[in-house]
């Protein structure tokens, strides 16, 4: 079996897969059928072609292929509809299509965390993922760190990333409790570890590949935290999807921390 990555472009009235890659053929599965993921990233609430994705995954679902649906973050804020609905009517549209993971974005947050956590617990029907958006007064995660979907055989683990940019991206006191202490934080300082803790996680569950659902960037991003640093400073992930720089970024691949390739 081979897994395709592609890309939907939704800006505009322009709406086409502009690339298609690959998966590393690690694993072969006794089945000749592909596995595709479609996904989308800083949407920042462009919704006029979000009908042609969930054709698109229709029709590629009916030629007999296996699809999933994910989001690398920035969906809900950046035009009217997003500000007059406070995100809600994105999560609709998402919910419609066909979704089945997403990640916060820096500003999935621009509604506030109330309504965040309102979105991800009841008005999303998709999973939201991240490893390192923590509750500092617990200790634990506010999202599943990842999660692990059998796809024609191969059990794969998306792990989600969130950039440790958000807390000074959006509105810090979101972030804060009434006396102005951080109650959340996105593991700045620990940033590698937690998310190599989420990835030998997922191996540990039996997940054969991994990919990162991130929204990390790279140019123009805080040194250390961009998707590259990641995958420089960590092993085990197969593939990273990326969001955030909204840059263009046709198959790169990259060495790990052990000198694997790792396509970004």
């Amino acid at each position: 079996m081979s897994i395709k990555v592609m890309k939907k472009y939704l800006i505009g009235m322009l709406a086409g897969v502009l690339s298609l890659t690959l998966f590393p053929n690690y694993i072969k599965a006794d089945t000749d059928k592909d596995a595709i993921i479609l996904y989308t990233n800083d949407i920042h609430c462009a919704i006029d072609n979000y009908s042609e994705l969930a054709a698109y995954a229709a029709q590629l679902e009916a030629d007999g292929q296996e699809v999933l649906i994910v989001d690398a973050g920035d969906h809900i804020q950046g035009e009217a509809i997003g500000t007059l609905t406070e995100g809600e009517a994105l999560v609709d549209i998402m919910n419609t299509v066909g979704y089945d993971y997403a990640i916060p974005g820096n500003h999935e947050f621009d509604y506030g965390m109330d309504k965040f956590l309102a979105i991800k617990g009841d008005l999303s029907d998709y999973t939201y993922l991240s490893s390192n958006f923590i509750d500092l007064r617990t200790g634990a995660g506010v999202l599943k760190a990842y999660d692990i979907v059998e796809i024609n055989g191969e059990k794969i683990a998306f792990v989600g990333v969130s950039t440790p940019e958000t807390l000074t991206s959006t509105t810090v006191s979101y972030f804060q409790d009434e006396e102005g202490n951080f109650i959340y934080d996105f593991s700045q300082a620990n940033f590698y570890a937690v998310v190599q803790s989420a990835v030998d996680a997922a191996r540990a569950d039996g997940a054969q590949r991994v990919i990162v659902l991130g929204h990390l960037g790279v140019t123009g991003t805080t040194a250390g935290w961009k998707s590259t640093d990641l995958i420089a400073n960590t092993t085990g992930i197969d593939v990273v999807l990326d969001g955030h720089s909204e840059e263009v970024i046709h198959s790169d691949v990259y060495k790990n921390k052990n000198g694997e390739d790792v396509l970004l």
